[in-house]
């Protein structure tokens, strides 16, 4: 399970992931099926990877930067 997990945080992490969305999604979707597989298999390293892939895809997904300045007209003292 191990090259399997690797190659899908490759697609979801890698250089061309921000450019070829499709890879993102087929590999998002890959991970939300493999995921029953652990739990099912009992495997507590695949249960974190695939916790792990799930947790960052959704937030790569979002498009909120928690490094960024917030843009507003209100000054706060």
């Amino acid at each position: 399970m191990q090259p399997v997990v690797r190659i899908l945080a490759h697609c979801l992490m890698g250089p061309g992931s921000n450019k070829n969305k499709t890879v993102f999604v087929v590999a998002n979707e890959a991970c939300r099926c493999l995921f029953p597989r652990s739990m099912h298999d009992v495997n507590p390293m695949a249960i974190l990877a695939m916790r792990s892939l799930l947790r960052l895809s959704k937030t790569l997904d979002d498009e909120f930067d928690p490094t960024e300045l917030p843009v507003t007209d209100i000054i706060i003292l």
